[in-house]
């Protein structure tokens, strides 16, 4: 009965979160910490005050400055979700991508401009990272696509995988974000420019990691093991 369901849900919510103020637990990561970290506002914000380099962005709900925006950045503009940016049609699960906006879809829409929108700077293609920390291990991975791509994550930019060697100052970068919201895990995405500079786009408190861990053979798996075990110097390893 759905009754019946509700009130088990409640149960179980309630066990769960009765477990949180318990010191013996060991999270990865505690859920007040992960509820922050998944504000992509506060991840930008902390960026800029720990003085990590993002792309020039911009939340308004006002349609003159969203023109503005576009029109001082004539490298392009891109438009990406607030949140995770999942919609549901008819019971089905659809994603938001991120991708390139143009002025004229700014005009099309501004009569139905009424909630906020993110824009951000168009950072030319240089490199995709992705870079997985758990504790003080990084696993760097470069994501290649076409040039055309804006979003790797979309159905057709069928991406390939290659190991990346994180240099230290992405590694700054990600210890200053994860010591700000209380994390020990991250999935960070960055963008790197032609030119070399790097632009933190977001990290997931929660983020997948098993696809490359297979992929490329990380260790992602043994590291996470290893931290839920308390053990150090990778002193076990998880069988095949």
């Amino acid at each position: 009965m759905p009754v019946d369901r509700l009130f088990a849900f409640s149960e179980l919510s309630h066990i769960v979160e009765g477990l949180f103020p318990n010191s013996n637990v060991r999270w990865v990561d505690h859920p007040s910490s992960v509820w922050m970290a998944e504000r992509k506002l506060q991840q930008l914000r902390a960026a800029v005050d720990l003085g990590v380099p993002i792309p020039r962005t911009i939340i308004s709900t006002e349609l003159h400055k969203l023109q503005k925006f576009v029109k001082t950045h004539p490298n392009g503009v891109i438009c990406k979700p607030i949140f995770r940016g999942i919609n549901f049609i008819n019971g089905e699960a659809e994603s938001a991508y991120t991708r390139i906006v143009r002025i004229e879809e700014l005009e099309q829409l501004a009569e139905e401009r009424t909630f906020p929108t993110l824009l951000q700077e168009l950072i030319p293609k240089g490199k995709d990272l992705r870079i997985t920390v758990v504790g003080d291990k990084f696993y760097g991975v470069e994501i290649i696509t076409s040039k055309k791509i804006v979003d790797w994550r979309v159905p057709e930019a069928k991406p390939k995988y290659s190991r990346y060697d994180v240099p230290e100052v992405l590694k700054i970068y990600c210890k200053k974000i994860l010591s700000h919201f209380g994390l020990t895990y991250g999935a960070f995405d960055f963008a790197v420019d032609p030119g070399g500079d790097s632009y933190f786009l977001e990290v997931n408190a929660v983020g997948e990691w098993a696809w490359l861990d297979r992929e490329l053979n990380l260790g992602i798996r043994e590291a996470l093991i290893n931290f839920f075990y308390g053990i150090k110097n990778d002193d076990y390893r998880f069988p095949s």
